[in-house]
């Protein structure tokens, strides 16, 4: 078993998105997954209701303070994966659950709250730590980042986790519609529909390029830890080899190639049709060459237009802040 728990005080960090994305990716590889929903908003409990959730993901939700250290050692006995959904403030359950982990993901946005939010939860870990009389591996993800340019806030965030000596994952949890739409669609990352979800390939190599670091850091927690001794005490107690078989580096980058959707033509030439992943749309009066310009841009990339338009957007405040007429 490997325990995975994501944990932040500050609500709205991201945690059951990063949780959600690792556990769809990693079932893609067929691998065993328990989630344990602690979070009262109970998310991942309805994203597991929907039609889609495959058979090698369980969820155990209506966790309370009381049993969840019973669920997590029973779940560690039965499957590769334990994945928990923290709730958002530092409880018994909280401590419980980050002294039973192998590792813990820390997600954050580029905000002071969020990295208040951050560094107590590392306080927390690490007296878990003195408590439990092993390491605890442990990092920072950045989530809900630009895939155009890095905010001044993100920035600032990651230079400060450098500066105090914290683990950051190197990948960021970028924005993408895929994100949300999988709580709307149901099923895993990978089974989304091309047709109405915008620009899914690079949201499944930013999930699969998330798992591969995590994976890693959990061999490296083992490795730290003396992982002859770990797969010992494993064994004794039921547990099953979670990492055997799972390299990260064989995996092929990217989606599974699929071939694009039909798009119906319009009737009157010239017109263009592309899905935005948006619910709203908004009409605009441009030069011909800058409409193409504009669309070649955003197929070169990938990139839905509703989804350009907000990386242009990225780049005026960049350039421009709050003086945009």
């Amino acid at each position: 078993m490997s325990v995975i728990t994501f944990a932040n005080f500050k609500g709205g960090a991201g945690k059951t998105t990063a949780a959600l994305l690792l556990a769809s990716e990693l079932a893609s590889r067929k691998a065993e997954i328990v989630i344990i929903d602690a979070d009262p908003g109970r998310w991942i409990s309805h994203w597991g209701a929907l039609p889609g959730k495959p058979d090698n993901i369980r969820i155990i939700t209506n966790v309370v303070e009381d049993d969840i250290v019973q669920h997590i050692y029973a779940a560690a006995s039965q499957t590769q994966f334990v994945i928990i959904d923290l709730e958002a403030t530092a409880s018994t359950m909280t401590a419980n659950a980050i002294g039973m982990s192998d590792l813990v993901v820390i997600p954050t946005q580029g905000g002071s709250m969020d990295t208040n939010g951050a560094a107590k939860t590392v306080r927390l870990i690490h007296n878990q730590k003195r408590v439990a009389q092993r390491s605890i591996a442990h990092g920072v993800l950045m989530t809900r980042t630009s895939a155009a340019v890095a905010s001044r806030s993100f920035k600032s965030v990651r230079a400060q986790m450098i500066e105090a000596g914290i683990t950051l994952f190197s990948t960021p949890i970028v924005e993408r519609a895929a994100y949300r739409d999988i709580f709307d669609y149901g099923g895993l990352l990978r089974d989304l529909p091309t047709a109405q979800v915008s620009n899914l390939e690079n949201a499944c190599k930013n999930a699969q390029s998330f798992t591969a670091e995590v994976l890693s850091q959990l061999k490296a927690g083992l490795e730290q830890r003396g992982s002859h001794k770990v797969k010992r005490k494993r064994a004794a107690s039921g547990s099953v080899d979670d990492l055997a078989g799972f390299r990260p580096r064989d995996w092929p980058i990217g989606a599974p190639v699929r071939k694009p959707p039909k798009v119906q033509a319009a009737e009157n030439p010239g017109f263009r049709s592309r899905r935005t992943g948006r619910t709203a749309q908004l009409n605009l009066k441009a030069r011909p060459d800058t409409i193409k310009e504009f669309c070649d841009l955003a197929d070169s990339n990938g990139w839905g237009l509703g989804e350009t338009l907000e990386y242009a957007v990225c780049l005026l405040q960049r350039d421009y802040g709050k003086k945009i007429a």
